[in-house]
């Protein structure tokens, strides 16, 4: 990926750097935020350091890379941790700065920083990334600071002390020492007194002189001034004023440093350094102006639908799809901009906001229109508008064109309760759809679809692990998306990649807080999706659903619901109303069930078990690919009362009910099952348990009291990696 390097010229920022490179990043830019004086050393912020900004000019001539530097405008105005975007704070500074980098360098990826444990510079920088739509690349987070700074060390940064403020920092005596010279000071500072030894409490501030990646000079202070700001006789605070400079010439440079070894910085020269002017948020950036961007008159021009459906536990579930637009707009990225406008215009409604989603499905026609699709999306979907998280998102390719979806499809799942923190949601958690990616590099991991599957498993691991959780022991269900391309061999090795992860998880045993697996039958459901494609052009894509429990406290209580868990696999169903018929040894519907609390089920029909339905209530032979309408009709309409009779004993067994159901999909091999009869024929059998539908709130907009329906178009489905079924269901049903 290409990446942009914040540089303040302190260590921490630089040995971002190294790590960027070690983990196959290319670094195309540096950036860097200074006062607006030239006299002024430190400005009073809480972002920015600013103490030695007179050298960072230098560092492009080091480094052989362009620098944008911007002048601090800002100020610290939205103090609290979760930023918003705010006029005048000196986070949006950072915004056109960035935002110029990406103009000049469109294809710009990540932006890497410093960041050890500041939640506050790290959530405004993600949020910064978030709006312009790059990856914020933090390697050095959480890191252990003693291990850090010895890394750094032996790594090569040469940097002195510019600034000291802590107790056993004396600024007469550490100002201008190197950090190898001072890391025994500070680790015995450390046993003394507790302070941060990389200086994460602002104990001390670092200058970088050289560094591996200085390539063409290292940067020689000649003169400098100590100035006090605070003679305290305990933790006296002062600060190094470089006054005179040079840049020494390395053997063997790559590039060419401007003048000879001893030449002084003269600026005027420097034609690689671009100065970011202007006060305004640039336009492309302001969610609202993207909003309105499109005056189009959705009712006369576009044909969309919206769909809306309200639990008893206040969860609105929208879906929304344009069917036809005009010719003019019948750009991906216009689809979905028309799209998530329109879910936005329904939350509104119910006073909700994309703070309030929980989790979004996004279906594409086409993923090579992902990265236009993605800054679609990302207009929308901010840090800003999202204060308490982002929702989790999972991305397919699906045949959305052939089943008369339009080119973008979207579900979105919103809490109106205000309980939600980040992803999750009353106990449960909301898992982004994961990838193979290897954490550092952003990069798919080599090797094959069992290896990414493998690697995939454990990002959600590292996510489950945040929230006090194992994967296999809190999993509720899993959805697994496989590419269209994959042999039947690569889907298998992806199964038997996950038969082993969820055995070895469980031999090794659980945490105490989970919902206990009572027996092999108890499994979460899982489901096999056959996609088109899935982003980046990964092998897999996995989606859990989790169960977290409350707190310590909880777990009596817990223990009681657990006592009633029962899970379902491999149904016997033999008496359903009105069919009568054998057991249905081809298909499968596997449920997992906390009692009274929550129900998952998946239930998957192959091409004999529709044969079988179908000829058993209609006692004739009568198919779903009939060319008789009639018999086709009446073929799908009897798939769906099983399906939905099937389903409605299960939600019986977890006593639950339809209006508990949090979301409701079937998925149909388009090629196969005709999208208009299939929603017809559904539509009819949940008029049986009373689905009520209310009074439209929006023209095309249709809201049901009962859960509706979303129907997907796929490649394939099924309840193992041969995905050889036709249609299947997914349900999700919860209550507090």
């Amino acid at each position: 990926m290409k990446v942009v390097a914040l540089v303040s010229g302190g260590k921490d920022s630089c040995y971002a750097m190294i790590k960027c490179i070690h983990y196959g990043h290319q670094i195309v830019a540096l950036a860097n935020l200074f006062p607006s004086d030239d006299c002024v050393d430190e400005l009073d912020s809480y972002m920015y350091q600013t103490v030695g900004h007179q050298i960072i000019d230098t560092y492009p001539q080091c480094m052989g890379l362009p620098l944008f530097r911007r002048r601090i405008r800002g100020t610290p105005r939205y103090k609290e941790l979760k930023y918003i975007g705010t006029e005048g704070d000196e986070v949006e500074d950072l915004l056109i700065l960035l935002s110029e980098v990406k103009r000049q360098i469109p294809d710009i990826g990540g932006v890497s920083s410093g960041a050890i444990a500041s939640n506050y510079q790290r959530s405004r920088v993600e949020n910064v990334c978030s709006r312009l739509g790059l990856v914020s690349l933090a390697f050095l987070w959480k890191q252990e600071q003693g291990l850090l700074l010895q890394e750094m060390v032996e790594k090569g940064i040469e940097a002195i002390l510019v600034k000291v403020a802590a107790i056993g920092l004396d600024p007469k005596r550490h100002l201008g020492s190197d950090l190898a010279t001072m890391q025994p000071h500070l680790l015995h500072l450390k046993e003394l007194y507790g302070i941060n030894v990389c200086g994460e409490g602002g104990e001390y501030e670092t200058l970088t002189l050289d560094f591996p990646l200085f390539k063409n000079a290292r940067i020689i202070i000649e003169n400098f001034q100590i100035v006090l700001h605070s003679s305290d006789c305990i933790a006296p605070v002062g600060i190094l004023h470089p006054s005179a400079f040079y840049l020494e010439t390395k053997t063997g440079n790559l590039d060419p440093v401007i003048g000879d070894e001893k030449t002084p910085l003269n600026r005027s020269e420097m034609d690689w350094i671009i100065e970011v002017e202007g006060n305004d948020i640039p336009s492309d950036y302001k969610s609202d102006n993207w909003l309105e961007a499109f005056p189009v008159d959705l009712d006369a021009q576009c044909k969309w639908n919206l769909i809306v459906s309200k639990t008893t536990n206040e969860i609105l579930s929208i879906g929304c799809w344009v069917q036809s637009t005009p010719k003019s707009m019948e750009g991906m990225d216009i689809h979905l901009a028309l799209v998530l406008k329109s879910v936005q215009c329904r939350l509104k409604v119910d006073q909700l906001g994309w703070d309030d989603v929980l989790y979004i499905h996004l279906y594409l026609s086409d993923m090579n229109q992902f990265a236009l699709a993605n800054d679609t999306y990302l207009r929308y979907i901010t840090e800003e508008n999202c204060p308490h998280g982002v929702p989790s998102r999972s991305t397919i390719e699906i045949p959305l064109v052939e089943g008369d979806i339009g080119k973008a499809f979207i579900e979105v799942l919103a809490a109106k309760d205000k309980t939600k923190k980040a992803t999750l949601h009353r106990q449960i958690l909301y898992m982004a759809g994961q990838l193979g990616l290897d954490p550092p590099t952003m990069l798919l991991v080599s090797g094959g679809a069992g290896v990414q599957m493998q690697q995939a498993l454990i990002n959600c691991e590292a996510v489950v692990k945040e929230f006090g959780c194992k994967l296999v022991s809190s999993l509720i269900s899993l959805t697994v998306y496989c590419p269209a391309f994959l042999t039947s061999c690569e889907r298998s090795e992806i199964c038997n990649t996950l038969v082993k992860y969820m055995h070895k998880e469980t031999t090794l045993g659980g945490d105490s807080s989970k919902i206990t697996r009572n027996s092999e039958s108890n499994r979460p459901p899982i489901l096999f999706i056959l996609a088109a494609m899935l982003p980046k052009g990964a092998l897999v894509e996995v989606k859990p659903v989790v169960y977290v429990p409350l707190c310590e406290d909880d777990h009596d209580s817990d223990d009681k619901i657990i006592d009633d868990v029962k899970g379902v696999a491999d149904a016997d169903i033999n008496e359903i109303e009105g069919f009568s018929y054998v057991q249905m040894t081809s298909s499968c519907c596997e449920s997992f069930d906390v009692c009274g609390h929550l129900c998952a089920a998946t239930l998957t029909l192959a091409s004999d078990a529709v044969y079988k339905i179908c000829t058993q209530t209609l006692h004739d032979v009568c198919t779903i690919q009939s060319s008789d309408n009639i018999e086709q009709n009446k073929s799908l309409t009897n798939i769906a009362r099983f399906c939905m009779d099937v389903l409605h004993k299960r939600l019986q067994k977890a006593c639950l009910f339809w209006e508990d159901v949090m979301s409701f999909r079937v998925y149909f091999v388009s090629n196969v099952v005709p999208f208009d009869k299939l929603k017809m024929a559904f539509t009819e059998a949940s008029e049986i348990y009373g689905f009520s539908k209310e009074p439209a709130l929006l023209k095309n907009d249709t809201t049901f009291g009962s859960p509706v329906t979303s129907f997907i178009p796929v490649l394939g489905v099924g309840g193992n990696a041969e995905i050889t079924d036709v249609i299947a269901c997914e349900l999700f049903a919860s209550r507090s």
